[in-house]
């Protein structure tokens, strides 16, 4: 049975390519890979997942939380937001 998640993750992943707007399989694929231990994946999902669901405050503070035990910055943006180029000026 402890198999059973990673058996499942290539059909959320599936999921997830046919919808990418549905939010669903990217929070379960998010929630295995960090049940598993692989926090770099977790991450990577739960920035997706937040992409379509940005004020679901419990998925990020796991994200946040995440991302300080990676050594990244959590919780100063949201994961749809990159820093851009520095302004040149005139």
């Amino acid at each position: 049975m402890a198999d059973q998640p990673d058996r499942a993750l290539p059909e959320y992943k599936k999921a997830f390519e046919l919808d990418p707007s549905d939010p669903y399989p990217a929070n379960v694929l998010a929630a295995t890979y960090r049940e598993k231990g692989e926090l770099k994946e977790a991450a990577e999902w739960y920035r997706r997942y937040l992409k379509l669901k940005p004020d679901d405050q419990e998925v990020r503070n796991v994200y946040d939380g995440i991302l300080k035990q990676l050594g990244e910055d959590g919780g100063s943006r949201a994961p749809s937001e990159t820093p851009g180029p520095a302004d040149p000026g005139p």
